[in-house]
């Protein structure tokens, strides 16, 4: 199973392996799960044809951030107000009403999905200057932004709108890149700023209203025909198991 997840301790990694555990359990040992964070077995660009190819079997990480065109619905939930009171609602309710208009989609993309994600923060911007409450766009206008291909294409849109020079990079490289100056500043979801140590190049946080990593952007999923291939009780115990964990 493929993670992107820089530290161990980042919190969706452990709800991850949560969620591989309590298939375990409930499959009695017959699906175990190895995971390989931070791309160690793939980039993230390439787990869609590394899903196909069954160089991995499941993953957290989702497609549509490289090929939005496919999944314009899952875009637009990335931008949806987190309006849930806690997590474990969050993940029952999208389970429940979204998944049927996502199946279509996915299946064309070999991808069964099981469970999703939600993460109890929104998304921030981070930058190394402090922001201008009179002009908050002379923090973007002709500044460098790091990008990673999680970023929705309305957030894309957002920073060409405010003028920014978006610099394509995967997580891992942020930290070194704003030591040497070579980018002004990121998005990202609260736990990874804190659990990358972001926080010492990139000091200052704009909080927005939206979620960042939502449903859409964090679901544990299987290569659709591993998953047929399993007994019809074992397919079973995997999805109810995924609808409930807490």
């Amino acid at each position: 199973m493929a993670t992107f997840f820089v530290s161990p301790d980042d919190i969706r990694q452990i709800y991850t392996e949560k969620w591989g555990s309590a298939i375990t359990k409930a499959t009695n040992g017959r699906i175990k799960f190895r995971y390989f964070p931070a791309g160690q077995l793939v980039k993230a660009k390439e787990i869609s044809d590394a899903l196909n190819a069954g160089i991995i079997d499941a993953t957290t990480w989702f497609v549509y951030g490289y090929t939005a065109e496919d999944y314009p619905f899952l875009s637009l939930t990335s931008q949806w107000p987190l309006a849930f009171p806690n997590t474990l609602e969050a993940h029952q309710g999208v389970t429940r009403d979204v998944y049927e208009l996502i199946v279509g989609p996915l299946k064309q993309h070999n991808i069964k999905y099981c469970w999703g994600m939600v993460p109890s923060y929104g998304g921030e911007w981070f930058c190394s200057e402090p922001w201008d409450p009179k002009d908050l766009t002379r923090n973007f206008k002709n500044k460098k932004w790091r990008v990673g291909g999680g970023l929705t294409i309305p957030t894309r849109a957002l920073l060409k709108y405010l003028g920014a020079q978006q610099v394509a990079m995967s997580a891992p490289e942020i930290y070194e890149a704003a030591q040497r100056g070579l980018i002004y500043g990121c998005s990202q979801g609260f736990s990874q700023y804190a659990h990358t140590h972001i926080y010492e190049v990139f000091p200052h946080m704009l909080e927005l209203n939206v979620t960042w990593n939502t449903i859409g952007g964090l679901p544990c999923v299987i290569r659709l025909d591993l998953f047929n291939s399993f007994p019809k009780d074992i397919q079973r115990q995997i999805m109810d198991a995924s609808r409930e964990i807490e």
